[in-house]
């Protein structure tokens, strides 16, 4: 398994930030947030991406993925086929899309319009040699498990993938080990958040909390174990929801770097 971040903060700017940024968490490499705004944006992702690649690997790091905008879900937008064909040439082999929500159509028609969006989106990936992937989600449709392998039913896993989250997954309450039995064979990648509910005046309220990994209610030996089991060797990608500013502290990167440490001490350990 290799453990990347997903750079949605800070927005770092340069090569040379992002291999800073690395060494401070001791990650393997990138989840790359290609988004406005950031170091590769999706208008320049067919300059640039290919040269942030190739020059994170030349400094030992991966780029294992990329995740695109969260409106980012027409696969017949121009736009969208230049994206994926730019992480194609940057060799980049996977590829996260964004969210759909409910749009007030039946809820059976419009899982049947997602999941044809789903196949030409694994046309697009079939293309240019890159995995879509589609993500667990609070709030969207297909925010479970269960969900979620119903719109990859009868997809190619070749080209469509499988995105677990375990602080999402964790509030649909369905079990780890049957949520990844699920999207069989379809998993890709796991990204990584826990999660809990806040307390006022002693009560559990429904406001929702994004605490660091190992200070909320996920089972992070279960979480790992159960991956270990598998042998799933795709990247996991820590998100760390927690963080409110754009601009971390030494604190929160230290944060950051303890999850790590501590992820990777439930894979390696006995």
């Amino acid at each position: 398994m290799d453990f990347v971040y997903f750079n949605k903060r800070p927005t770092v700017q340069t090569i040379a930030q992002l291999e800073a940024l690395a060494r401070t968490l001791e990650v393997d490499g990138f989840d790359l947030c290609v988004r406005p705004g950031y170091l590769v944006e999706p208008a320049t992702a067919g300059d640039r991406l290919a040269a942030v690649v190739r020059q994170l690997s030349d400094g030992g790091l991966s780029v294992p993925l990329v995740t695109a905008p969260s409106d980012f879900i027409d696969p017949t937008a121009a736009e969208t086929e230049a994206l994926i064909a730019a992480a194609g040439a940057a060799g980049v082999p996977r590829l996260k899309i964004g969210y759909y929500y409910r749009d007030g159509s039946p809820y059976a028609a419009q899982i049947d319009t997602i999941r044809r969006a789903l196949t030409a989106f694994g046309e697009l990936g079939r293309r240019h040699h890159v995995k879509i992937m589609y993500h667990t989600h609070q709030g969207c449709i297909g925010h479970g498990a269960a969900v979620l392998a119903n719109l990859l039913r009868d997809q190619d896993p070749a080209h469509l993938g499988a995105y677990l989250d375990t602080g999402h997954l964790w509030l649909t309450r369905e079990p780890w080990a049957d949520a990844l039995d699920m999207v069989t064979p379809f998993l890709s990648a796991i990204g990584i958040k826990d999660v809990t509910c806040k307390v006022a005046v002693g009560r559990v309220t429904n406001e929702l909390l994004w605490p660091p990994t190992g200070e909320g209610l996920v089972d992070w030996p279960l979480v790992m174990g159960e991956l270990k089991k598998r042998n799933f060797d795709g990247p996991i990608s820590v998100h760390a929801q927690y963080l409110k500013s754009m601009d971390p502290s030494t604190a929160d990167l230290g944060r950051i770097a303890a999850e790590v440490a501590y992820l990777r001490q439930l894979v390696d350990g006995d």
